[in-house]
């Protein structure tokens, strides 16, 4: 059971730099591609441009 284990570890540890060397690229996708998807459903909503006039001028 204990050499299961090592072996185990011992892979984890070799994909570790190949790990590191892509993180970068990862990160780029991420914040580029996918964090602005969150703000394209506001394209598709509808709101009406009186009501946020009307809420504006009550304060």
């Amino acid at each position: 059971m204990k050499k299961i284990v090592t072996a185990r570890k011992k892979k984890r540890f070799k994909n570790l730099p190949l790990l590191l060397i892509a993180l970068p690229g990862i990160l780029y996708l991420i914040i580029n591609n996918y964090i602005p998807m969150f703000g394209v459903f506001l394209a598709f909503k509808d709101y009406s441009l009186r009501l946020c006039y009307h809420f504006l001028s009550r304060q």
